[in-house]
């Protein structure tokens, strides 16, 4: 009798294409689902050599986003594990308020210093509220989800016109 391989999922459900940052929750990967086409955010977490206690934390975090359904919030869509890595997959989200920062005095031709004209005041007014609407959001559910590192580069932005800040 032949052992079965057994392929990692991750590998067998997406084509990775490029790695979109890293820290200490782990490595977040921008991948193509191979039977829908979509774009991800693929989130790998090694789970083989930390705590149980941590194990248990990140298991009840995980818990609270797979029941968090919101417009301002990333989307979750599955996780799985194969014993040595925990995968996340969720909604990719091309840009974060950083990069939206950084680019807006550009886009819209303003230079250091200068005052913002009624167009780009109005999208900057806009942005602000869709991230306080977020915030609230969060803060309403039961039991409430605290973001305990809120930044720039922590608050992502769909590309999709359609869709809010996430």
């Amino acid at each position: 009798m032949n052992p079965v391989k057994h392929e990692n999922i991750y590998n067998v459900l997406f084509n990775e294409l490029s790695q979109i940052g890293t820290g200490g929750f782990g490595t977040v990967f921008k991948a193509r689902h191979k039977f829908d086409d979509e774009i991800y955010a693929v989130k790998r977490i090694e789970i083989m050599d930390i705590s149980d206690e941590h194990q248990a934390k990140m298991c009840n975090e995980l818990k609270s986003l797979v029941k968090v359904r919101s417009e301002y919030v990333v989307q979750y869509y599955n996780s799985w594990s194969d014993g040595t890595h925990l995968y996340i997959q969720m909604e990719y989200c091309s840009q974060s308020l950083r990069n939206i920062l950084q680019i807006k005095p550009q886009v819209f031709g303003r230079q250091l210093g200068d005052p913002m004209n009624a167009y780009e005041y109005f999208i900057s007014c806009e942005i602000f509220r869709e991230l306080l609407q977020c915030v609230q959001y969060l803060h309403e559910l039961s039991p409430q989800i605290i973001h305990r590192d809120l930044k720039p580069e922590n608050i992502l932005i769909s590309y999709d016109p359609k869709q809010s800040i996430r």
